[in-house]
């Protein structure tokens, strides 16, 4: 029963990101084996998998901000994202301790990863488009 709703609350978190990425092959094929995951170790792996996915279209994003900024934005930038880091690093370790001691730990934590990377990306999606104007 818990494994089912974590898979509910993940799959929450994916379905959002489906909107902000379109329709991603390789997003889409996590999200199918993470929905059929059948163990907890299957479901840790691929929540870990999705996270990572989700950092590295976040890495990307970056990258295209970072091309558009200059001199005191680009060093505000920098600094924003090294201290959102931070925060994230430190959100993630909090909401994972509550499960310290349990298989489902991983998961946990690789929610709450991808969770706050895909607000993350969000903001900075925004951000882009304002660049752009």
């Amino acid at each position: 029963m818990k494994i089912k709703i974590l898979q509910t609350i993940f799959l929450l978190v994916i379905f959002i990101s489906f909107y902000s990425y379109g329709e991603d092959k390789t997003l889409n094929e996590l999200k199918r084996k993470f929905d059929t995951a059948n163990t907890q170790t299957e479901l840790n792996m691929t929540s870990y998998k999705i996270s990572q996915f989700l950092e590295q279209k976040l890495i990307k994003l970056e990258v295209k901000i970072k091309k558009k900024l200059k001199n005191k934005r680009l060093e505000l930038f920098i600094k924003s994202s090294q201290l959102w880091r931070g925060y994230r690093a430190a959100e993630v370790s909090f909401e994972g301790e509550f499960y310290s001691d349990g298989s489902i730990q991983p998961l946990i934590h690789n929610t709450a990863f991808a969770s706050i990377t895909e607000h993350r990306i969000a903001l900075l999606n925004l951000t882009l488009k304002e660049l752009h104007r």
